[in-house]
């Protein structure tokens, strides 16, 4: 035998071995499959797995592959074969391994053409084949076919439906099954005693509570409304969260008793124990090791001396949680029973220090990378102090800010920060540094407003504009300019949206009466709309436009204020800043107003990668008083690939330009990070 031939045979035995070889975790038995039957030996494999598990623990395998036998013939009668069997026989060779063979019996598969509910008059068959969670087999689709389980688990669905929508004392048969003499046809049919709708037409009765407190409940929204098991819910939350709402911590609902009548009337009672009337006599803290007291206690609502009331409570945990501070914060009132209280609360403090890295990726910039440090409780106070800066090939920035998150213990946040950027644009290079001081204040879960002051210096280090009107407006200015925006965010995700809706309005002022050498409105606009098609697809539309225009002594906005269009997160049929008017030689010279609309369909591929169709169409003014002629929009149309990482998706676009001038691609490609909008 030659050389090669016998590292072959030896390549092939260790191969041979390894595919026989038990898997870990898996059977200790070798197993065999036979008889007609729609399935792999792999997907059998999977469904005794379990019951296999742990072989050689046992005293005998049998107990084992009875259990494997009823789990195959289970595993085929859920998947429409109702006379499907399983028999198995155990060979155990002397010196070898043992075996199993499993003789499958499926038997014919059927189909389910027809669900009935006789006696059914308040609700649709179509509702009550959604509510047992199965299709309609008279509508076109895929088949359903015939689980015993499925239509056992049904008759506890359709109950709970019933219940749900007033009808309490609703009773569901079992279902007739009813098979043709083929039995690949199956017909079934559920029994079903409605019984009348119960109503609630008079608030609940409550004893033993506080009459003062009971007569100024709510029963808005219970009263007149079908009686179900949420009702009494309902109720008893209702109860409880006035009486804690009032001093009463320790209040039980010690009994409900429901009377439901022929008329279809429901009556409901519920026996209150109210416990002690409380007042907190003190708020103890403990655990605070970074965090200075005094900053804690204006952040707690039950003050020392008042009534115990939970709302209260509630919003001091939400302060204190939203601070980012606290990992626990946890509450005691002691002692029980007794009229006077202390509150004690115990908190578990978070790291405050931390120092982060957040890479990036440009189609223009590149690569970039932010880094930064961060104090979030500097001397104690709550107080955030952040050092940070972002270095890409084409920009640079540095920042560092001081945030107060309750100025003079409101709700108002206000930070004061120092920053110097430099940018290498398409068609010049500018340099800025200044200072800004913002307040901020929610005004819902979702809404806020902004007011901010900012200086800076604007320089131009280099430009290649080749455009008298244009070079003469190429200068330095020192800008000083007030701002004032609203913003609302209801989107369930800041990197991969689902659904949702991003709305930004801001309007900034910068004149000679804030020390500015430029004097000029700015007005813009953008709002974002995600609509969820399924569980896979998201429709996807969003609108960015804005206006800045001179006035007082400023006869034309200066190149490093005007805007551009055209990039990775605008229009994406053209390169950074290439839409829009030009100049002699081919370079951006922006304008004073511009529109971006982009319609998005994105939908889920495989895991984390999405696919994305979609449509953007913008424009540049050149003047600010040329906004609402809507001329000169340039389109873009595209594909592209979103793959989810915990930094945010990677982005593949490919846009085409269905109208390219000259010196413009027909196709542009925009690789980035994170989505487009």
């Amino acid at each position: 035998m030659s050389a090669a031939r016998a590292w072959l045979v030896l390549a092939l035995s260790l191969l041979s071995a390894c595919a026989s070889a038990p898997k870990r975790g898996g059977p200790r038995i070798a197993l065999e499959f036979s008889g007609s039957f729609e399935a792999s030996s792999g997907e059998l494999e999977r469904v005794v797995a379990e019951d296999l598990e742990d072989l050689e623990r046992r005293s005998s395998p049998r107990s084992a592959l009875d259990d494997a036998a009823w789990s195959l013939a289970e595993h085929f009668r859920g998947r429409g074969y109702p006379q499907a069997s399983v028999e198995y026989e155990l060979l155990e060779p002397a010196g070898g391994a043992p075996r199993a063979r499993f003789a499958i019996r499926s038997g014919p598969r059927a189909r389910v053409e027809r669900i009935a509910f006789e006696g059914a008059a308040r609700f649709e068959r179509r509702e009550l084949t959604a509510a047992i969670g199965l299709r309609d087999p008279s509508a076109r689709g895929e088949p359903v076919w015939y689980s015993e389980r499925d239509f056992e688990r049904a008759v506890g669905a359709l109950e709970a439906f019933y219940a749900e929508r007033g009808h309490a004392r609703a009773r569901i048969e079992p279902p007739r099954v009813e098979f043709d003499a083929s039995g690949e046809r199956v017909q079934v049919v559920f029994g079903v005693h409605e019984g009348p709708r119960y109503m609630l037409r008079a608030a609940p009765s409550l004893r033993g509570g506080v009459a003062l407190l009971d007569a100024t409940l709510d029963w808005e929204g219970v009263v007149g409304r079908p009686f179900t098991p949420r009702s009494v819910a309902t109720a008893r939350g209702r109860v409880g969260e006035l009486y804690e709402r009032s001093g009463y911590p320790d209040v039980r609902i010690e009994s409900v008793e429901v009377e439901l009548d022929e008329s279809g009337e429901a009556r409901l009672e519920l026996v209150v124990d109210p416990g002690p009337a409380v007042r907190v006599t003190a708020v103890n803290l403990t655990g605070l090791v970074r965090t200075r007291e005094s900053y804690v206690r204006a952040l707690i609502d039950l003050r020392p001396g008042a009534s115990y009331d939970v709302r209260e409570l509630r919003s001091s945990f939400s302060k204190l949680f939203a601070t980012g501070l606290f990992t626990r914060v946890q509450t005691q009132l002691a002692p029980e029973g007794a009229a006077e209280r202390e509150l004690s609360i115990e908190f578990e403090e978070a790291a405050s220090r931390e120092v982060y890295v957040e890479p990036g990726l440009g189609s223009y910039e590149g690569p970039r990378v932010l880094a930064g440090w961060r104090d979030k409780n500097l001397f104690g106070s709550g107080r955030v102090l952040r050092v940070e800066g972002l270095a890409a090939e084409l920009a640079q920035r540095a920042l560092v800010s001081l945030t107060e998150p309750r100025l003079w213990g409101s709700d108002v946040q206000a930070s004061l920060s120092v920053f110097r950027e430099v940018r290498d644009e398409p068609s010049f290079d500018k340099d800025e540094r200044g200072a800004a001081l913002s307040l901020l204040r929610n005004l819902s879960r979702d809404a806020r407003a902004e007011l901010e002051y900012r200086y800076r210096r604007s320089e131009l280090t280099a430009f290649d504009i080749n455009d008298p009107l244009a070079q003469d407006e190429l200068d330095d200015f020192d800008i000083s300019s007030l701002r004032g925006g609203l913003s609302f965010d209801s989107r369930d995700s800041v990197f991969t949206p689902t659904r949702g809706v991003q709305t930004r309005l801001s309007l900034e002022f910068a004149g000679a009466a804030l020390g500015s050498e430029l004097d000029f409105l700015r007005l813009q606009f953008s709002q974002a709309v995600f609509v969820p098609l399924s569980d896979a697809a998201v429709l996807a539309w969003a609108y960015r436009g804005g206006v800045i225009a001179p006035t007082g002594g400023t006869d034309a906005i200066p190149v490093q204020e005007r805007y551009f269009n055209g990039g990775e997160n605008s229009v994406r049929s053209f390169r950074e800043d290439r839409l829009g008017p030009l100049d002699s030689t081919g370079e951006a010279l922006g304008g004073e107003a511009f529109s971006t609309l982009t319609l998005e369909l994105r939908r889920e591929l495989l895991g984390s990668l999405w696919g994305a169709a979609f449509y953007d169409a913008g424009n540049v003014e050149p003047r600010a008083e040329d906004f609402f002629e809507f001329d000169g929009f340039r389109h873009g149309l595209g594909l592209g690939l979103r793959y989810a990482l915990p930094i945010g998706p990677l982005r593949l676009d490919v846009s085409a330009n269905p109208d390219p001038r000259d010196g413009e691609s027909e196709w542009v490609t925009h690789f980035s990070l994170g989505m487009s909008f």
